[in-house]
């Protein structure tokens, strides 16, 4: 996906404060910095998921889907960290569930590591903007929060489309 650059998925602890209008406000989360670089070329954008959920220190996962020729999103890559143990994401799939506008309501992720053990997350979107790094990439980020392994965690859920095959499928969807 990024030949022609770098990608870097950080996972870390933030701590600190935030000042909004003269509010103050404390923070201390877990986050992903989410990192690309390098030349890209505007052309068409491919349909991609991206999600993450962090529960704590040691219970996280991280997942990039690819849409495969019959419309599921597969696990292209990806990791899940439980009980601080890591392992890289070896299959699974995506599913999303869309509010009547066609955005991501819901998000269902179903994967296996590489040391044998399940990812089951259910995601369910809090809060989302439309992102256009460039004009043929349209993506729907949502803050979501996640329940995987018992645990709830908070993350993300990237929907990422070209801006044609998004109006052509949300039409086509249409009564």
């Amino acid at each position: 996906m990024f030949a022609q650059g770098g990608h870097l998925d950080q996972p870390g602890h933030v701590t600190g404060t935030m000042v909004l209008h003269g509010e103050s406000s404390p923070v201390d989360c877990y986050a992903i910095r989410d990192r690309a670089w390098g030349p890209r070329r505007d052309h068409r954008q491919r349909r991609v998921g991206y999600a993450y959920g962090t529960a704590s220190a040691t219970s996280a996962f991280l997942a990039i889907f690819g849409l495969d020729t019959t419309g599921i999103d597969r696990v292209w890559s990806g990791y899940l960290m439980r009980d601080g143990v890591w392992a890289k994401l070896e299959s699974g799939e995506r599913r999303v569930d869309r509010d009547a506008a066609g955005r991501p309501a819901a998000v269902v992720i179903e994967a296996r590591d590489e040391l044998g053990r399940s990812l089951h997350a259910s995601g369910t979107v809090v809060s989302r903007m439309a992102f256009t790094p460039y004009p043929s990439m349209l993506t729907w980020c949502g803050m979501t929060t996640w329940d995987f392994d018992g645990q709830q965690g908070w993350g993300e859920d990237q929907d990422v489309w070209s801006p044609r095959r998004w109006r052509r499928e949300m039409i086509a969807d249409r009564p």
